[in-house]
């Protein structure tokens, strides 16, 4: 599927554009992230995030696909909706490195992520960022609130490695609530976490007790749709991602060749828990893989 990546307005500006009425369409927005991401990113410049024409969204239960025209992003084909409107990005999709199951149940919502896709374009990459909106009946706009943090992650190295995929463990004290908005609440989480048992017999706990709760991120990595991304001689690469913990005692970073192969294992530990708030980003540490 082709796309096209086209940096948008920033937001305070996005609805001074002149947007005529089309009961057939809705245009879209979102707010900032401490500087924006949604679907294209570059990591350096975290407020030209945009859209991704081709990128679907749930709306009352069903998909609509992403347009792109002289006056923004929007959603096409709306004309049947005559209820209020209950928007959840992304929709359920299961393809390119991305395995997301999205429930949508208009006043309450679920995103349940497997893996997500890390994929460089030009000078940035494409990922998603979990988002809801809802608007009255006969609405022509769609405001988005982001669902969750978002982390970004650089990883250097001394020699070139080729990383096909990432995985990300986060360790602190529980998952972020559900995020209620105007009229829905969405539920964000990764497949792959929950509360953690303390090891050892009794008396003899073993580990941090302060950690209570784990999450495990996975993340294909890919240049240009392809899979494997190069970290050159000496260099490095970063990447957003979003985080869906209310805190991070510590992280463990794991990476992969393409056969499977464990290139490196780190684990950074901090003194106090670092809390996580939805619509914020956090750069964490470069971290040195070789």
């Amino acid at each position: 599927m082709k796309r096209t990546i086209i940096l948008i307005l920033p937001l305070c500006l996005l609805f001074a554009v002149g947007c005529k009425k089309d009961n057939s369409r809705i245009s879209i927005f979102a707010e900032n992230m401490s500087g924006d991401s949604k679907v294209w990113v570059d990591p350096a410049q975290v407020n030209g995030a945009t859209w991704l024409e081709g990128e679907t969204v749930n709306l009352n239960g069903d998909v609509y696909t992403i347009a792109i025209d002289d006056n923004g992003f929007y959603l096409s084909n709306t004309a049947e909706l005559t209820s209020n409107l209950y928007a959840i990005y992304p929709a359920s999709l299961q393809a390119d490195g991305n395995n997301i199951a999205v429930v949508n149940n208009n006043s309450t919502g679920t995103i349940t992520i497997s893996s997500l896709a890390v994929n460089f374009t030009g000078n940035g990459h494409e990922v998603i960022f979990p988002m809801a909106s809802t608007a009255e009946a006969g609405s022509d706009k769609l405001l988005f609130n982001h669902l969750t943090g978002g982390m970004r992650v650089t990883l250097a190295n001394a020699t070139a490695t080729i990383v096909a995929s990432v995985k990300m463990i986060t360790y602190g004290d529980e998952a972020i609530p559900p995020v209620a908005l105007d009229g829905i609440t969405v539920t964000t989480q990764w497949a792959a976490q929950g509360p953690t048992a303390p090891m050892g017999d009794v008396g003899q706990i073993e580990g941090d007790q302060d950690i209570k709760y784990s999450c495990e991120m996975s993340f294909a990595m890919q240049t240009n749709g392809e899979a494997g991304v190069t970290i050159p001689d000496g260099g490095d690469i970063t990447f957003c991602v979003p985080v869906t913990v209310r805190s991070v005692k510590r992280l463990t970073v794991i990476g992969y060749d393409t056969d499977g192969t464990v290139l490196f294992t780190k684990t950074r530990s901090f003194t106090t828990a670092q809390p996580i708030e939805r619509n914020h980003m956090y750069s964490l540490p470069t971290i040195q893989i070789n």
